[in-house]
């Protein structure tokens, strides 16, 4: 039997706890997480490979537990160290400038000796901050793919799309970075393959307080293809990458992930598929023309009201009214949601501003349009944890907004990104806090919500998880 990962037949050998057959490179793969990963590659037609189920997963557990071959910082972070991505006892290098940790014991001055040279030696001064932070990810991935045949061979059937970022609207500092490090003795066809890696299969890998620090490259992630709809969730666990099931997932089903939030629309997610992945999507919801119901990207028509919505065969391609079957252009839908988008980002955050701001788009978009739905959860949140709505002040009429607003979100947010989330972690718990607080007691749709809201929080730490145990001990004592 050929490996589970490559599918080379030579020199393959089984696992000790099961009859799964890898090769000498890949076994360690299988065996992450300390037992047996549930996932083996196939080819999928028109997508290349991915990750199909090898047993029964539950919702809740690890599917996939995934290491970094390569992790830099973000240059949109303030300081942090290059090395390690601590924000924690920096200094600057001596050589080159750049934050590193002062502390020896992390060894984080020692490994940044390397790329500090080449860095020294190129006038790093000609490049731009982002530039900058990509010539050092790239450094690092060239000088991995160098040292260990493992890495290259994992690496050499990802995608890379260069023939796209190449020309895309970073076609400048793409330029300057291949210039700087084919000047340090890279070539610059491994120099322009390693960056198209890097922005085709790279994702944040590092964050605090909610802030992205890093960027890496997850060599079995970088496999999983996208649905809108998938079936799993990124999580991490100890210093590890995981995907987490979301729903059951059966015997042969492919496993699959969200490139993009499934918060967004397909006016929103399908244009960046094309322009960052190189493929259309067509995934259930992406082929639904209503979004399962809810009418995410639809505008209200301007002669009847009724919602716009795209063609089911391509989105790029005239929407329709559903009633009176006037036609718009993609480039007029998809001009008006950002133009919706920049004035939700400009609206100041209060309650009372939110709400006028609710009021108004619901006079041109659909009752459930993303946009709209950005607001509404921005409303539900606030009302009860901000100083003007506390929630045991609340007046009745914003307890019962809360309330709906919460019911609202869950019932469209069920269709559109089903099954262990962190959405539905969040928003039960607030459900139930308001039921309590409006009905004096916890019911037995306060326990019910909070079990949801306790399974959907696997992942959490263990003082996330105590903080968690201790509000639900506050919300059921009423």
């Amino acid at each position: 039997m050929p490996c589970f990962l490559c599918h080379k037949e030579d020199g393959c050998r089984s696992c000790s706890d099961c009859d799964v057959q890898a090769c000498h490179g890949h076994l360690n793969y299988h065996n992450r997480g300390g037992g047996c990963s549930p996932w083996c590659v196939k080819i999928v037609p028109g997508a290349g490979r991915g990750l199909f189920a090898t047993r029964k997963i539950q919702a809740g557990e690890v599917v996939v537990q995934d290491f970094a071959v390569v992790e830099g910082p973000l240059p949109t972070v303030g300081d942090v160290c290059l090395v390690c991505l601590s924000g924690e006892d920096l200094w600057r290098c001596g050589d080159c400038g750049l934050p590193v940790c002062k502390s020896r014991t992390r060894g984080c001055d020692s490994r940044h000796k390397q790329e500090c040279k080449l860095l020294v030696q190129g006038n790093k001064a000609n490049l731009s901050k982002e530039c900058l932070f990509t010539c050092i990810a790239a450094m690092r991935l060239l000088w991995a793919a160098e040292r260990d045949p493992n890495i290259r061979e994992i690496l050499d059937p990802l995608m890379d799309h260069k023939e796209i970022h190449k020309g895309g609207e970073e076609e400048v500092g793409w330029r300057d970075v291949v210039h700087f490090l084919s000047k340090q003795g890279f070539s610059e066809e491994s120099v322009e393959r390693t960056l198209g890696l890097l922005q085709t299969n790279g994702v944040t890998s590092n964050s605090t307080g909610g802030e992205a620090r890093g960027h890496a490259l997850y060599p079995i992630f970088s496999i999983v293809n996208n649905s809108c709809v998938s079936n799993t969730r990124h999580g991490r666990k100890d210093d590890s990458f995981c995907l987490v099931a979301t729903v059951d997932i059966k015997v042969g089903e492919e496993i699959t992930t969200n490139y993009k939030s499934p918060t967004l629309a397909n006016i929103s997610r399908q244009p960046a598929f094309k322009s960052l992945w190189n493929f259309q999507c067509t995934c259930p919801r992406c082929s639904d023309p209503t979004e399962f119901g809810t009418y995410s990207s639809s505008l209200q028509c301007p002669e009847c009201t009724s919602n716009i919505v795209q063609s089911p065969s391509n989105i790029e391609e005239d929407w329709t009214c559903e009633k009176c079957s006037k036609k718009f252009t993609f480039q007029f839908v998809q001009e008006k949601t950002r133009n919706l988008q920049s004035i939700v980002q400009s609206t100041g955050h209060s309650i009372e501003k939110l709400e006028n701001l609710a009021t108004i788009l619901s006079r041109v978009v659909s009752n459930h349009h993303f946009v709209l739905m950005q607001v509404k959860r921005m409303l539900l949140l606030m009302y009860g944890n901000c100083s003007s709505h506390r929630l045991d002040a609340m007046k009745s009429k914003d307890l019962d907004r809360k309330i709906d607003l919460c019911r609202e979100y869950i019932e469209v947010f069920n269709k559109l990104e089903p099954g262990l989330t962190k959405w539905k972690a969040r928003v039960t718990e607030e459900l139930a806090r308001a039921l309590v607080r409006k009905e004096g007691r916890p019911g037995v749709e306060v326990c019910r919500l909070l079990g949801e809201s306790n399974k959907c929080r696997q992942l959490d730490s263990q003082e996330e998880r105590a903080a968690f145990t201790n509000r639900m001990a506050q919300i059921m004592s009423g």
